[in-house]
């Protein structure tokens, strides 16, 4: 490769670096969070409890306390 060649490529990778920047420019410009959205500080949902074995998940699910797994899949054979 002669100078003006390596010139060209060094002129092609600042271009790519410029169009890089340029379309992180564009990811900043992000619309306005809507307050309606953030849910005021009694409502926080992060670190809650929930019990999935109570009487009321179990009749969400159209489970029933009896309910065991009993997939023959599992079942070992001699």
């Amino acid at each position: 490769m002669d100078q003006d060649e390596e010139e060209d490529d060094e002129d092609d990778d600042d271009d790519d670096a410029e169009e890089e920047e340029d379309e992180d420019e564009e990811d900043d410009d992000m619309a306005e969070i809507d307050p309606a959205a953030i849910l005021p500080t009694s409502r926080r949902t992060r670190g809650a409890r929930v019990d999935y074995t109570s009487a009321e998940a179990l009749s969400k699910a159209g489970l029933t306390e009896k309910d065991e797994d009993d997939d023959e899949d599992d079942k070992m054979k001699d």
